[in-house]
């Protein structure tokens, strides 16, 4: 997703400058689960860290291009939603 936010017809900035009418005031990000999901079965790995960082930075980056889409009258929010556990992992 990060790699096409500024795509003219997936991206996520593309998609938030044609909402106007309504005006747009949340934005939920299902995002980096499958990545984060895979982090927690390798705690003990020596690339924990650098793991992490690819996991998370890229849905930072989603909520940060939301927050920056506001004009000048706007107010936008975001939600980081993930799946939830199950028994059957």
């Amino acid at each position: 997703m990060v790699d096409c936010i500024n795509d003219s017809n997936i991206g996520l900035q593309s998609s938030l400058d044609g909402i106007c009418n309504p005006s747009l005031s949340i934005v939920i990000i299902l995002a980096g689960t499958n990545d984060i999901g895979q982090l927690t079965s390798s705690f003990g790995s020596t690339n924990y860290n650098i793991g992490a960082r690819q996991a998370v930075y890229p849905i930072i980056k989603l909520h940060k291009t939301c927050l920056n889409s506001v004009d000048d009258n706007g107010l936008l929010h975001t939600i980081a939603i993930g799946i939830p556990s199950s028994e059957g992992r």
